[in-house]
């Protein structure tokens, strides 16, 4: 799968420079895990914080980039659910979503498909019009 990555951690105003889009694998969704196809995804400021080292006035939080282990940023993503873990009782293949990813995790979701634990999302409201 597509996904934008950082593989080092980029100076303060550096992320726009240091991400690339590269390949890699698509991950597996645990017991609570929810895979979701990702359709929308953003960019906030808490995501450049933690992408840069800058997070909490400079606390590097989350994994360490590196070439051999590249960081899928992101937080906030929208969806279709492509796989379900065993234990998953609020989603099913199929159902449309939306919610967060933690940021102090590798896989997040600027890419193709990204997984989180259910309790990180809810359901696309029936008011809202359908993903294409």
């Amino acid at each position: 799968m597509k996904a934008i990555v950082i593989t080092h951690r980029p100076e303060i105003g550096g992320l726009s420079k240091a991400a690339q889009l590269a390949d890699v694998p698509r991950p597996k969704p645990g017991s609570r895990g929810v895979l979701v196809k990702v359709q929308a995804s953003s960019i906030n400021i808490d995501d450049l914080h933690v992408a840069e080292g800058t997070f909490f006035g400079g606390l590097p939080v989350g994994p360490r980039p590196s070439s051999a282990k590249p960081v899928i940023p992101g937080t906030d993503l929208s969806g279709i659910v492509e796989a379900i873990g065993s234990k998953v009782t609020r989603f099913m293949v199929g159902d449309e979503v939306f919610g967060i990813h933690s940021p102090t995790t590798r896989n997040g979701p600027w890419a193709n498909f990204c997984c989180t634990h259910e309790d990180y999302l809810m359901p696309r409201p029936s008011y809202l019009p359908p993903q294409d």
